[in-house]
């Protein structure tokens, strides 16, 4: 579930390691840990070492440059941890009027 849904962490020390954080200047991040709010507190701490960090750059790059292709669409969920999951968007969506195994219906919109 951090793998493919938690970014945040990894990408914000990608981030520092590129010295987006003025007046601070690109720095080495040894590790980031998530902390669990609740319950026991149990920490999961990725290290450097794994390449992380730099993998999850290099993802959101792909991405942004997939969203800039004029072909690709733009879904109205997209990654959902589960099927039933509820979204803050999906009332605009129409999530309910059609089925998530619907193929998508390409549109031209500007």
């Amino acid at each position: 579930q951090q793998t493919h849904f938690e970014k945040q962490l990894p990408l914000e020390a990608a981030m520092a390691e590129r010295g987006a954080f003025q007046p601070v200047g690109a720095r080495t991040v040894a590790a980031v840990s998530y902390i669990r709010l609740g319950g026991e507190g149990a920490e999961t701490t990725i290290f450097r070492d794994n390449g992380d960090f730099d993998n999850q750059w290099a993802g959101l790059l792909r991405l942004i440059g997939t969203y800039l292709q004029r072909t690709q669409g733009y879904t109205a969920r997209r990654a959902m941890f589960a099927d039933k999951d509820t979204g803050d968007y999906d009332h605009l969506a129409r999530f309910g009027e059609w089925d998530v195994s619907d193929d998508p219906a390409p549109e031209d919109v500007g």
